[in-house]
């Protein structure tokens, strides 16, 4: 009788989706229960994206990209940033969102990607927008839908709600780490 109160109680209990984050191989609670991150927000080939600005270097001021020979398509080129190269990477191309054109870039976002060298380097972002930089809570992040695809699922932290639009809210430092061996850490070594 036991048992069967049991199970009759759990049939009754609403499935929590966010219960299962962290009991996938792989995936790791966004935010722990009670904790807040800051998000930066931006659009990238005609999706909003999001991420940890702990992820975040810089953000630059548009400027002219100039393309290298004979590297890969996901590279774009180099700028210029105080004296340093800093490669430019397609990230639209990289996450697999169609070609929607050029639009008008307005920032490049550098991240920090980790290399298997050890010391990270940075990897430049063009960007439609950089529209904010918001707190979100526990609540405010579920979990990524498992029809997203192709799509690493390591990369794709879990998706957000603001302004009526859906946010991508993305892992960079994995979204570099799976990235195509051919982003290199001696691409870029000109010293």
């Amino acid at each position: 009788m036991q048992r069967q109160a049991t199970a009759l109680k759990n049939a009754l209990i609403p499935w929590d989706p966010l219960s299962d984050i962290g009991q996938v191989e792989g995936i790791n609670p966004i935010i722990s229960e009670g904790e807040a991150r800051a998000f930066l927000i931006f659009k990238l080939s005609g999706h909003w994206l999001a991420c940890d600005v702990a992820q975040v270097r810089e953000i630059l001021a548009e400027q002219t990209v100039t393309p290298l020979p004979k590297t890969p398509s996901e590279i774009e080129g180099m700028i210029d940033v105080r004296g340093s190269g800093i490669a430019v990477v397609d990230l639209a191309r990289h996450l697999g969102f169609p070609p929607a054109g050029r639009g008008t870039v307005t920032r490049i976002i550098v991240f920090e990607a980790n290399t298997d060298k050890g010391s990270p380097i940075p990897i430049g972002v063009r960007t439609d927008e950089v529209r904010d930089v918001l707190v979100l809570g526990a609540g405010e992040i579920e979990m990524a839908p498992q029809t997203l695809g192709s799509w690493d699922r390591r990369a794709v932290m879990g998706v957000a709600r603001i302004d009526n639009k859906i946010v991508i809210v993305m892992d960079m430092r994995a979204v570099f780490e799976n990235a195509s061996p051919s982003i290199d850490a001696d691409l870029f070594d000109f010293v």
